[in-house]
Formats: C-alpha cells, structure tokens, sequence
C-alpha cells in the first residue's frame, strides 16, 4: 500500500481496495506519444464523481475499503475506464482496458 494509492473523499482518507493508481503526479504517455497528468486526472475524477452522489465505503482486506458512489463501485470503475491498475479482483476488467486501449494503456 503506497501513499499515491491513498485518496481523500469527503474529507477522509481512503486506500480503494483492488485498485493500484498512478502517483498524484505521475505523467502518461500515449502510444501516439501525447503526454497527459494521468495521476491528476484521477483525483480530479473521483473528486468530481463523490460530489454528485452518496459515497458509502465498507472495510475490506488489509486497511483498503470498497467505496460505492450513487452504487458503482470506484475501483471497478477507475480500472475499468484505464485509470488505475488491477491489483487482484479487477484483472478481468484491466485487461478489457488494456485491449481497448483507454485511460493509462492508450
């Protein structure tokens, strides 16, 4: 668990359970070369997301928690648009992203 992985909602401090994201800073590069702030992009996205529904998080494993907003899970979610990496239960949805090349695998 880095602290890039750490998010604030609402003003708490979240680690999203199943997800790996890009570093708050971190800078990505398309395969056509264009470089976009990834890192920024997805803070400002959950941000945006949380102020428009009802955020509902539960405990999961190891410090993490699932976070739902208007009921999508988050992480399902960031993984599923290329903004954030498996790390464990959102393989199948990673590698749809990778194949369609959205978000961090562009």
């Amino acid at each position: 668990m880095a602290g890039d992985d750490i998010v604030m909602i609402h003003g708490q401090r979240l680690v999203l359970h199943g997800v790996d994201l890009p570093s708050a800073d971190a800078v990505c590069t398309t395969s056509g070369g264009r470089k976009w702030p990834c890192g920024r992009h997805v803070r400002e996205e959950l941000a945006r997301a949380a102020a428009l529904d009802e955020v509902v998080c539960r405990p999961a494993e190891r410090e993490t928690a699932i976070c739902r907003i208007g009921g999508i899970d988050i992480g399902a979610l960031l993984v599923k648009e290329g903004l954030a990496r498996a790390s464990g239960d959102y393989q199948a949805l990673e590698d749809r992203a990778r194949a369609a090349k959205v978000g961090i695998w562009e």
